[in-house]
């Protein structure tokens, strides 16, 4: 019922409560560590520094500093290291540089041909919790999780795509995702083959994974994206989920019932 504390898996099924305790116990089912019982905001503040800097600070005060003024593109942008939102766009300008370019029309621009020397890098898909289910906070602590896992070694050939549960449902079809989040899946376009993270999703593991496929010592599958069903979802505002409302939900005061109950 709508009054009912539901916890969904696979996306938009859950009504998450507002104490931070709870929300704690929520993604610690996914894999994130809750430290000193509440959640532990560090990675997300990491996330929030470095890819989303143009939000007013957590700890600003109106009435202290003043009203918060948001920096322009020439004072702040993201860093390149932020894990970019999955769509087709991002998908071709990162991982599918093997595709012709959108708007290649081969009648007048001929057979598209790569550079011979394209190096394709190895795609890295995050998947995280849907926004109901974890908020914006632990949506940054998700993706704050990639980045300290990432750190400093920025060199290797990777890129970092995330999608939402369930926003994409054809690769998770592919890659064999299942339904908890958050999840993290390799993908060589070169080689046409996937890996996914089986164990918790923590800095440690993921490091341990990618040291892995640097070294070619993933165990793979088979695996072929298809550029043309990946979806292109909104971009996310760094905002969490509308409150739900049970003034939407149908009234059955007004049916009548036969007999006696």
């Amino acid at each position: 019922g709508c009054g009912g504390l539901v916890f969904g898996r696979a996306g938009g099924g859950a009504q998450l409560p507002s104490n931070m305790r709870a929300l704690a116990a929520v993604l610690g089912i996914t894999g994130l560590v809750a430290r000193a019982g509440a959640l532990d905001l560090g990675l997300g503040e990491r996330y929030r520094q470095l890819c989303a800097g143009h939000l007013q600070p957590k700890d600003w005060d109106e009435e202290d500093d003043g009203a918060w003024e948001s920096p322009g593109p020439a004072e702040w942008s993201a860093d390149p290291s932020c894990p970019q939102q999955l769509t087709e766009d991002s998908f071709r300008g990162t991982c599918a540089l093997a595709l012709e370019p959108r708007g290649w029309d081969t009648d007048e621009d001929g057979p598209y041909e790569p550079p011979f020397d394209l190096a394709l890098p190895t795609c890295i898909f995050i998947f995280v919790p849907h926004i109901i289910d974890s908020g914006a906070e632990g949506r940054m602590e998700v993706l704050g999780t990639v980045l300290e896992a990432v750190g400093k070694d920025r060199d290797k050939p990777f890129v970092y795509l995330w999608a939402e549960a369930g926003a994409q449902p054809d690769l998770e079809q592919e890659l064999n995702i299942g339904g908890l989040y958050p999840k993290l899946s390799l993908y060589s376009p070169r080689l046409s083959v996937s890996s996914t993270l089986q164990l918790a999703f923590t800095p440690k593991n993921i490091q341990a994974f990618l040291l892995k496929a640097a070294l070619s010592r993933l165990p793979v599958k088979p695996a072929k994206v298809d550029v043309g069903k990946i979806a292109s979802p909104p971009p996310w505002d760094f905002g969490g989920a509308d409150e739900p409302s049970c003034a939407a939900e149908p009234s059955y005061d007004d049916i009548a019932l036969d007999g006696d109950i």
